[in-house]
């Protein structure tokens, strides 16, 4: 099998190796993978892959959860005039 881990952002793979299921599990593909150590923390997307066939496929979070990140949602106030 292998894995494909791909950037979200530009779309560059920015992992591709061999796994190997360690088979224990019925539900789930179970392996070790060492990332690089200069990866981003980040959102990528990943396929398992054997062959040409996709085993596996989706989103993935590299990185912990930062309790401290806040997000905001912009509020869009329309204003509609009358016309004369």
């Amino acid at each position: 099998m292998r894995l494909e881990i791909m950037n979200t952002t530009d779309r560059n793979i920015v992992l591709s190796v061999d796994v190997t299921d360690k088979e224990t599990s019925r539900m789930y593909y179970v392996f070790d993978v060492n990332l690089p150590e200069d990866l981003p923390e980040g959102e990528y997307e990943y396929r398992l892959l054997d062959g040409a066939e996709i085993l596996s496929s989706g989103v993935m979070n590299i990185g912990g959860y930062d309790s401290d990140r806040k997000e905001y949602e912009e509020t869009i106030t329309y204003k509609q005039y009358e016309s004369e």
